[in-house]
């Protein structure tokens, strides 16, 4: 192999091996490992009530579709009253876009004024409407949402909790929920919370909120 057509192929494998390089030490901004990559090719979908309108694969309950959603998956969600037996009606601990406001037989696009999904915590003591903690997430969208009648017992936080990561929540309406101690619509411990468009109303809280 003559030396200019050498040096041309290390030329070419200089970049490769810059990219398995920096690939393999990434991570995010505050040091840690970065996640598995998103996955937006997945859509899963929730109705209240059977069926999803034919589309597969279909819940009954957003906690079931978030459970089985990969990274990066976006979560549709019809119309309903969603509740929950458990300390809160959804809690999301991984990269996921969850949007409501649709119909069980039409997928195409939201209708926040007629079909907005509700998670109703029942002010049941000690049960908030939802928990997000994207410590080892990218980014969680919740968007599309009623959450309501939640009570953070002894604690904050009564509609929403956000414990860290980055978040963003948008079009949602917060309502009626309360917290022995701060937020009792959205109590933010950590992380890089966004607020678009979202009502927060008829809340409230010992310290605040």
């Amino acid at each position: 192999m003559g030396a200019q057509r050498l040096l041309g192929v290390i030329a070419r494998l200089i970049p490769m091996f810059l990219v398995v390089a920096c690939g393999a030490a990434g991570g995010d901004r505050n040091g840690r490992p970065a996640t598995s990559p998103p996955d937006p090719s997945q859509t899963l979908y929730v109705a209240a009530s059977p069926g999803c309108g034919g589309r597969s694969p279909c819940y009954r309950t957003v906690q079931a579709a978030v459970d089985a959603a990969s990274e990066g998956a976006l979560i549709k969600v019809a119309a309903g009253v969603y509740t929950s037996t458990e300390p809160h009606v959804l809690a999301i601990e991984k990269t996921v876009d969850l949007v409501g406001g649709y119909a069980a037989e039409d997928w195409s696009r939201p209708d926040l004024a007629d079909q907005r999904p509700i998670l109703d915590a029942e002010r049941a003591p000690g049960r908030r409407g939802v928990y997000i903690d994207g410590t080892d997430a990218m980014t969680i969208t919740l968007a599309g949402f009623q959450i309501q009648r939640g009570y953070a017992q002894e604690s904050a936080g009564g509609g929403i909790y956000v414990a860290s990561g980055s978040v963003v929540l948008e079009n949602n309406a917060i309502l009626s929920s309360t917290a022995d101690t701060s937020g009792g619509g959205v109590f933010v411990g950590g992380g890089d919370v966004t607020l678009r468009r979202n009502i927060i109303r008829g809340n409230s809280a010992r310290y605040g909120g």
